[in-house]
């Protein structure tokens, strides 16, 4: 059995950019990855890791250094890689969504929008892998999206994706949803600096770069326009 985890970033009123993440692995390489992440946690002297707090200096990070932060994000995002065989996410430029729902005949939020993708991912990634094996879906509490939440996943359930349950649980608590805030907080800052939402293309973050790995880059989606716009020409050549 596999069980995803989902957080989101961007849903803050001035945001240009929505981001929501995933990270997903089977239930036996969660409870591997619980342990190390508690112990790395231990070392640390934290209770949880939240990526704002670490990259705004605020907290128990406002005493840690440069190099410091560097080498402890490495530490857990090589415990993430260990144990989590796919990272998927799905980022909008805010400035272009109703363009985007428009061409794509989608009337939804872009929350919706964002995490239904983020779901037919997950179908995508096992499909490709060949594993038949139902999904549990576990969202960050406290979002604020209950209802269009249940509301996607149940429309998933019912055009066939292989979900097996739907449940909240609190980021603080819950070790993978620290890991989906890592994803989610880097797939908006890149949608932010480097994609659309900037006037000039930057190289991306370096922790990005060590998080994402290159099989992630196929399940890690940034939509705009301009995305949209191609999506769309390919389907008409194709037809």
């Amino acid at each position: 059995m596999f069980s995803a985890y989902f957080d989101e970033s961007g849903i803050h009123g001035e945001s240009k950019a929505l981001t929501v993440a995933c990270v997903l692995s089977t239930d036996k390489k969660w409870l591997e990855f619980n342990g190390e992440w508690e112990n790395c946690l231990r070392l640390l002297d934290l209770d949880s890791f939240h990526m704002t707090d670490y990259e705004n200096n605020q907290g128990p990070y406002k005493t840690w250094g440069k190099d410091k932060k560097k080498e402890e994000l490495s530490n857990m995002i090589e415990i993430i890689h260990k144990h989590v065989p796919v990272l998927i996410s799905t980022s909008l430029n805010l400035d272009d969504s109703l363009y985007i729902e428009s061409m794509l005949n989608e009337p939804s939020s872009p929350f919706e929008l964002c995490f239904r993708s983020c779901l037919n991912q997950i179908e995508k990634w096992k499909i490709a892998k060949g594993f038949s094996e139902q999904t549990a879906i576990v969202y960050e509490k406290g979002s604020g999206y209950g209802n269009i939440i249940h509301k996607t996943y149940n429309e998933a359930k019912q055009a066939g994706s292989r979900f097996r349950s739907i449940s909240f649980d609190n980021k603080k608590e819950s070790n993978p949803l620290q890991a989906a805030d890592i994803l989610a907080y880097e797939g908006y800052k890149e949608m932010v600096n480097d994609k659309v939402c900037s006037e000039s293309f930057r190289d991306m973050r370096k922790s990005a770069k060590k998080l994402i790995r290159e099989e992630d880059k196929k399940y890690c989606l940034y939509i705009s326009k301009e995305t949209v716009d191609k999506y769309i020409n390919s389907r008409k050549v194709a037809e």
